[in-house]
């Protein structure tokens, strides 16, 4: 389900953030703002693997999951997490 903001939107949310956990995130927002990852990073030379939240509203799932199928890779592999959101590696460090 989208929240609506577009991608400057959640950007631009999370530098003004008081309590901000993305310190980079003021470095990386002029680069990535008009990046699309479909045009500009098609290909990996290296095995990708992508861990997605089912409920993440900063990464749409449907958009991750468009671009994962996209990309070209030696391997890949798509890993969806049933009621996870942008931090799955720290909601289910188990997995």
């Amino acid at each position: 389900m989208d929240n609506g903001l577009t991608f400057s939107e959640k950007f631009t949310d999370m530098i003004n953030s008081p309590e901000s956990y993305y310190p980079a995130a003021k470095i990386l927002q002029p680069t990535t703002i008009d990046m699309n990852l479909m045009r500009d990073i098609p290909e990996f030379k290296v095995p990708v693997y992508i861990l997605q939240g089912d409920n993440d509203h900063f990464t749409e799932t449907s958009v991750a999951k468009m671009y994962f199928d996209s990309i070209r890779a030696p391997s890949k592999k798509w890993f969806l997490f049933e009621n996870g959101t942008h931090g799955v590696q720290v909601e289910y460090p188990e997995k």
